[in-house]
């Protein structure tokens, strides 16, 4: 099918859709700003109160937290001056919270947007958009490299897909994404992206071409990591330098005290490695475009595995969260290391 018609399908199926969700938090249909951020904390659909779908498995517990920590930045967010500018608060004011990643970051930055007159100039680009994104370069830019920023300017996509605003074209390019490709629709699920809002997960990129390969397996006796097939799939996601150096560094760390590591994915946290020993889960390192975000979970104090001073002194960005954990953002292979000495320490000090 050509991309126009394409175009012309979206304008009549999937516009209608985002424009409704979207009127939800229009300053005609929330009688306040605060209810607006009570809407857009709890991912409203429509005013029959329903979860949108993007965030059905979002952690019952962040909800709340994501209202408070809204709440009480309501006037830095009332003074953003872009949606850029609002999207860039928003991803700093949920950096404590679990679970709220880019998918959640970019739907409340889309919604309070609406609310407070800012509307996007750059197309954002998730997991889903990140297929249609691939899919259209190939097909249309052959020979160009596909962009790896969390947001690029519309004008890229033009004239092919000039009928269609900078959200609307996020959409189109997750909600679209397998017509694209050349895929058929026989048996496909439709993601979310196609329904209400727009069409956003976790940032991804694709699979990165000469990069270096999988460490070896750890020698028996080590801390090892379970299940490196399903690891080696979120490694394909992580863009090349520092941040994929990060990724491999924790999942290939000798962690004491017989520790495991495991990768995951669980709703919109699609690329998460959690270290734990039998059922309990002392840390997290989660997969994001710019960083891997790292998580001490309140086990690992309760256990002794770690000495709190001595991790604050030595990670003085790490922030608090709600639940009394701690979050950083590691950026590179030096820095996961650092971390993963302060895991040992307690360790080494005993010995």
């Amino acid at each position: 099918m050509p991309i126009s018609s394409l175009v012309d399908d979206y304008i009549t199926d999937n516009r209608p859709k985002l424009a409704a969700h979207l009127a939800h938090y229009s300053r005609q249909n929330v009688p306040a700003y605060e209810e607006a951020i009570r809407r857009a904390a709890y991912a409203e659909w429509d005013r029959v109160g329903r979860k949108h779908d993007h965030q059905y498995r979002l952690p019952k517990a962040a909800s709340p937290e994501i209202h408070e920590v809204l709440l009480n930045a309501r006037t830095r967010l009332s003074k953003a001056t872009s949606f850029l500018d609002l999207y860039r608060i928003i991803d700093e004011l949920f950096v404590p919270v679990y679970g709220a990643g880019a998918l959640m970051t970019y739907d409340t930055a889309l919604r309070l947007g609406e609310y407070l007159g800012h509307e996007p100039e750059h197309v954002f680009v998730q997991s889903g958009v990140r297929d249609g994104l691939k899919a259209f370069f190939e097909r249309y830019r052959p020979g160009s490299d596909i962009p790896q920023s969390r947001y690029l300017p519309r004008d890229i996509f033009l004239p092919e897909l000039e009928k269609l605003s900078a959200k609307e074209i996020e959409n189109f390019l997750c909600a679209r994404a397998r017509d694209l490709q050349g895929l058929p629709r026989k048996n496909f699920r439709p993601s979310a992206c196609g329904g209400g809002s727009s069409a956003i997960q976790p940032v991804q990129t694709p699979r990165n071409k000469g990069a270096a390969p999988l460490p070896a397996p750890q020698r028996p006796g080590l801390s090892m990591l379970l299940n490196p097939d399903v690891f080696e799939d979120h490694l394909s996601h992580a863009p090349v330098g520092g941040v994929r150096d990060a990724f491999m560094t924790f999942a290939h760390a000798e962690y004491p005290g017989g520790l495991t590591t495991r990768a995951t994915s669980k709703g919109f946290i699609a690329h998460d490695l959690r270290i734990e020993k039998g059922d309990t889960w002392y840390f997290s390192a989660v997969l994001n475009q710019e960083w891997v975000l790292f998580y001490f979970r309140k086990p690992a104090f309760r256990d002794k595995l770690l000495d709190g001073k001595a991790l604050r002194a030595a990670f003085p960005l790490a922030r608090v969260t709600p639940k009394q954990e701690l979050a950083l953002r590691v950026t590179d292979g030096a820095m996961a290391r650092a971390v993963i000495a302060q895991i040992r320490a307690p360790q080494d000090t005993a010995r």
